[in-house]
């Protein structure tokens, strides 16, 4: 498995703390990942544990690849975000909860070898009470192309709902 990461570049070049900061940051990106080659091992073996059918076929360029499955994109987040950078949120919490999603799709393939980064923005912040604030994200996956840009068209758009609980 192979994960870039520009040299000297710091994960997270700021975090915040306060409710009035987060709220100012709706609309904003807040982290991107660095590009993520999936390997086909990591498809295998994820087929293997969640009994989900894989078959070999071939990418936009003709080259034989796995389709790798939406289910792995959704469950990925943490692996192909490792060393995102941006702006991280800490509001001082006794705890955190992932409520799930409101919406996912997946507008394009991605195959085995390809490329793939995650980028999350902030789209809402919604205050419960005194007791927890909740926060929507949009994440989406972009693909790269064989010249290494954004293809422009992501592979996975999906909205994340966490609660912070004080």
């Amino acid at each position: 498995m192979s994960v870039e990461q520009p040299a000297g570049d710091p994960p997270i070049e700021r975090v915040v703390r306060t409710l009035e900061e987060t709220k100012a940051l709706i609309g904003t990106e807040l982290t991107c990942g660095p590009w993520y080659q999936v390997p086909p091992e990591l498809i295998e073996q994820f087929a293997a544990a969640t009994d989900t059918r894989v078959e070999p076929g071939t990418d936009e360029n003709g080259r034989e690849a796995l389709t790798v499955p939406p289910s792995f994109l959704l469950s990925a987040g943490g692996l192909i975000g490792a060393g995102r950078r941006g702006i991280s949120i800490d509001l001082g919490g006794r705890m955190t909860v992932n409520l799930g999603l409101n919406r996912a799709r997946f507008p394009r393939p991605v195959y085995t070898g390809q490329r793939i980064r995650l980028r999350s923005t902030l789209i809402d912040v919604e205050e419960i009470g005194d007791r927890a604030v909740q926060m929507t994200r949009r994440q989406e996956i972009d693909v790269a192309d064989d010249d290494g840009e954004a293809t422009g068209e992501p592979a996975m758009v999906a909205e994340t709902v966490m609660r912070v609980y004080f």
